[in-house]
């Protein structure tokens, strides 16, 4: 199912449905009633306001027989929150950005650059460069958070599949096109590897997450967890990491 009715993967299923959005009233009745008109055996939530509404309702997919294949709450409690996931992270000494909730606790004198972002967030949506205090203008700072831009010279993307501490890891090197990984390339780095594995064991992850960082200077930055399935899953199965199949 999709919110867009001519959804691009539309024409490789056998049951199409365009269903309304997480936020709408109704939504997790109409998905009930069609898990059971479809005979659904498993539901795999792939995005963040989904994971959101249906995690709370999970109870009432599971008193039916349906799975939901979604992360633990501790997870989604951690990494659905940007602002929570930098502080986790650096609390456990894991090299984040300088990420800020108040103007107040920036100088805008020094030399930089930072991100605006949402808190919550769908994909890349809703994220500005920011260069000076005034390119920030009427946003609520509630809703945001502002995280140093770190411009390194690599990017990555870093899957990590966990199941009864056997974890999988997968690293892929990105360029971006509109926010989303419009090339990859396979990597192995005993580094970024070591430093997935200690997210996955601090986490406790049963499950798949995807982790972005960048290097520089030899240096990682750890920028983004994101709790769910994600956009490089079509690389990775064709390489022989089926993490959706795994969980």
């Amino acid at each position: 199912c999709d919110v867009n009715e001519f959804a691009i993967g539309m024409i490789y299923v056998k049951q199409f449905w365009k269903c309304r959005y997480a936020i709408e009233d109704g939504y997790i009745s109409e998905l009930l009633e069609k898990c059971i008109d479809y005979r659904i055996s498993y539901l795999i939530v792939s995005n963040e306001k989904e994971i959101e509404v249906i995690s709370k309702q999970i109870e009432q997919f599971k008193r039916i027989g349906i799975k939901v294949v979604i992360q633990s709450a501790m997870v989604l409690e951690k990494c659905l929150d940007k602002y929570k996931t930098m502080k986790f992270l650096s609390d456990n000494g894991i090299t984040v950005p300088k990420t800020y909730t108040s103007l107040d606790e920036i100088r805008w004198d020094e030399k930089g650059h930072y991100l605006l972002k949402p808190k919550k967030s769908n994909g890349s949506n809703g994220i500005r460069m920011i260069n000076h205090k005034e390119d920030i203008n009427n946003f609520i700072l509630n809703d945001y958070i502002l995280q140093e831009y770190i411009e390194g010279e690599e990017e990555y993307t870093v899957g990590v599949f966990r199941r009864e501490h056997i974890t999988n890891i997968i690293i892929f090197q990105r360029i971006l096109k509109d926010g989303y990984s419009y090339r990859v390339t396979l990597c192995k780095d005993l580094e970024i590897e070591k430093l997935a594995g200690e997210i996955a064991d601090l986490l406790f992850l049963e499950g798949f997450i995807n982790i972005q960082l960048m290097k520089k200077n030899d240096k990682l930055y750890v920028f983004e967890i994101n709790p769910r399935i994600s956009g490089t899953v079509r690389f990775r199965h064709m390489l022989g990491f089926k993490d959706v199949l795994w969980w």
